[in-house]
């Protein structure tokens, strides 16, 4: 029974240690098939990453090849249009280098621009310190070229700079105040006293005839007769020797005025333009329309009248020297 329960007991023994054992075991083969599956997971992880960072470096490098081709394009196109503009440019610089005229053209044409423009200052402006600053500019330009055949062109220049320095010119401002001065004056004149002479000087009188008998006769002559004495005493004749303006009424004073002051107008333009003949004639028509119908007496007439005579002395033309001489140097040099 001993031996019998010593056997059971080692053969629970031997049992029990297979069972721990096949636990240790199976513990084991649990963990080892964990660890497997681990390092299955993490090569696969890898293996799925490695792949998609090989595809998408694929992808890049693919990207990057048709770009650089794209860029290779372009900088072929670029390339083939800077040729295309350099070509451009020789081409444009060849025709105005053609085309383009010569200095000695160009300086030409300015001088004769500024011939024409000293000119327009001269006859139209009547400016003459402009028009000689202008030739000044003409003189230096042509000056600057340091050629001999342009020499008889500086010194045409030279000799219309001279004269035009020699030329009195009117001072037009003076010229305008005192015109308008006088035309502020005109109202203010007195209209000439009309003086009467009602003597027995210029009547015709027929005084009767005692020496001789009176003669018969008829009735209706003798009233004819006494038709013809009423009318000599009624009628003064007088006998001038020279014209007389016919008077005026106080109420065409106004128009006698304003008369004058459209003289005064007409001088004022012909000084702007210069125009002697018309300044002349305008002031003698102030003048005459004055000495006729004003009272020389009165202080307004006698000031208007030394005015008169001031403003008639005046030059309003001046003589401009011609710069067709210079124009026809130009035209020989081009």
């Amino acid at each position: 029974m001993t031996e019998k329960a010593d056997i059971n007991k080692k053969t629970e023994k031997k049992v029990l240690q297979s069972q721990k054992v096949k636990s240790k075991f199976s513990m084991q083969a649990v963990l080892n098939l964990f660890f497997i599956v681990l390092i299955i997971g993490l090569g696969a992880t890898v293996y799925l990453g490695n792949y998609a960072n090989t595809k998408y470096n694929s992808n890049i490098m693919n990207q990057i090849g048709k770009s650089d081709s794209a860029l290779v394009k372009l900088s072929n196109q670029i390339d083939g249009q800077m040729v295309q503009i350099s070509d451009m440019k020789n081409w444009v610089r060849h025709e105005i280098k053609r085309q383009q005229p010569s200095s000695n053209q160009w300086v030409l044409g300015e001088s004769k621009y500024l011939i024409r423009l000293a000119e327009f200052s001269l006859h139209f402006q009547k400016d003459i310190p402009t028009a000689i600053a202008i030739l000044q500019n003409a003189k230096s330009l042509v000056s600057n070229q340091g050629d001999i055949e342009y020499l008889s062109l500086r010194q045409s220049i030279e000799r219309t700079i001279l004269s035009l320095k020699e030329v009195e010119s009117p001072n037009i401002a003076d010229l305008m105040v005192q015109l308008d001065a006088l035309n502020d004056a005109v109202p203010y004149m007195k209209i000439a006293p009309v003086e009467l002479n009602v003597g027995q000087e210029g009547r015709v009188v027929k005084l009767a005839d005692n020496s001789q008998p009176k003669q018969k006769t008829s009735w209706w002559k003798r009233g004819w007769e006494e038709v013809g004495a009423v009318i000599d005493r009624a009628v003064i004749i007088r006998h001038h020797g020279k014209k007389v303006m016919p008077l005026i009424e106080p109420k065409q004073e106004v128009f006698v005025v304003l008369n004058i002051q459209d003289s005064i107008s007409q001088a004022q333009w012909a000084v702007l333009h210069g125009n002697q003949t018309l300044y002349d004639n305008s002031l003698n028509k102030v003048v005459n329309w004055v000495g006729r119908y004003f009272d020389s007496k009165d202080t307004a007439t006698k000031a208007i009248n030394e005015m008169l005579k001031k403003l008639s002395r005046q030059k309003v033309s001046v003589n401009m020297p011609s710069l067709e001489p210079i124009i026809a140097e130009i035209n020989k040099l081009g």
